[in-house]
């Protein structure tokens, strides 16, 4: 009986031992399995952190290219309108110039000029000369219709009759 015993108590304790042995490797597989989980959570993390970190560079990366491309046809088009603005100014200043010289021909040659017909050679002569740039020409014509006799129309209207 000392040896059934002792048979009996060497598998019991055989079986427990296993069983500590088995619950120690279960303890030690579930904890290992809890740090892949948590190690894969944070590699999936940095992944999808850099993956959208990507995605954020490659629209701004887009976004630039369209700007670029945007900025470089504003400055066509204002390069485009700048001379448009030029032609515009040379061709008021050539049309401003033209009318000045032939309005004030025409009083100079009168001898006489009108309140209105002065009002108007002064209001093309200002934008013409201070704004646009125009020449001594216009100044020269304006200066004299300045110190010509104002009369009525009138006397204008009999003095082109002359």
């Amino acid at each position: 009986m000392n040896e059934t015993v002792k048979l009996i108590l060497t598998f019991l304790l055989s079986s427990s031992f296993v069983g500590f042995v088995q619950f120690l490797i279960n303890r030690h597989d579930a904890k290992h399995s809890k740090y892949a989980e948590l190690e894969k959570m944070i590699v999936d993390g940095l992944q999808e952190r850099e993956d959208t970190g990507r995605k954020r560079y490659e629209k701004h990366a887009e976004a630039i290219e369209e700007l670029r491309n945007v900025m470089k046809e504003l400055a066509k088009t204002t390069l485009e309108q700048k001379q448009v603005v030029t032609a515009n100014s040379e061709l008021l200043v050539g049309l401003a110039q033209d009318r000045l010289a032939f309005l004030t021909d025409r009083y100079i040659k009168r001898g006489v000029i009108t309140l209105d017909e002065l009002a108007i050679l002064e209001e093309i002569y200002e934008p013409y000369h201070d704004k646009l740039g125009g020449n001594g020409r216009g100044k020269a014509g304006i200066e004299q219709c300045r110190r010509l006799p104002i009369v009525s129309e009138e006397i204008a209207i009999m003095k082109d009759k002359e």
